[in-house]
């Protein structure tokens, strides 16, 4: 059986941006573990606890969070094509590409991706907040990337 931390580096290295939020990075952990009763708090705290594999990055803070819209739970939200509400910190894994398979327009994306998220200051929430829009837009590049390669 894997650990929480193995399941998270496995799907957060699926993933085009290599960065999802952190309930939907728990919701998948749990599905992945078979339906096993992994707690959302117990995923933040294996994150957390493994700076040199992940880092959380919270682009909703300050004036960024007032978005006016209101979640099934009653929070603000935004959604995202990475899944999950984004109104939450985002978890993006520092282990760079190792899929050989990967074309290389979309492994150069996810390198700066990561070289990005690795350097954004998270004390201004105009980097993070670019930072973020930066990975939605890779998610949605990677997708036309693949297809290109398919087709």
């Amino acid at each position: 059986m894997q650990s929480t931390v193995d399941l998270a580096v496995h799907i957060l290295a699926r993933t085009p941006a290599r960065t999802l939020p952190i309930s939907h990075l728990s919701d998948l952990i749990q599905q992945e573990a078979g339906g096993a009763g992994v707690e959302h708090d117990f995923v933040v705290q294996a994150v957390r606890a493994r700076p040199n594999l992940f880092r959380m990055l919270d682009p909703w803070r300050g004036p960024w969070r007032v978005s006016g819209r209101m979640g099934p739970k009653g929070s603000a939200f935004t959604s995202s094509q990475l899944g999950g509400v984004a109104d939450e910190p985002w978890v993006l894994l520092l282990e760079p590409p190792t899929d050989s398979a990967l074309d290389p327009p979309l492994r150069m994306l996810q390198e700066s991706t990561l070289a990005a998220g690795r350097r954004v200051d998270e004390h201004s929430v105009t980097a993070l907040a670019r930072w973020l829009r930066m990975s939605l837009e890779v998610a949605d590049a990677a997708s036309s990337l693949q297809r290109r390669t398919v087709s």
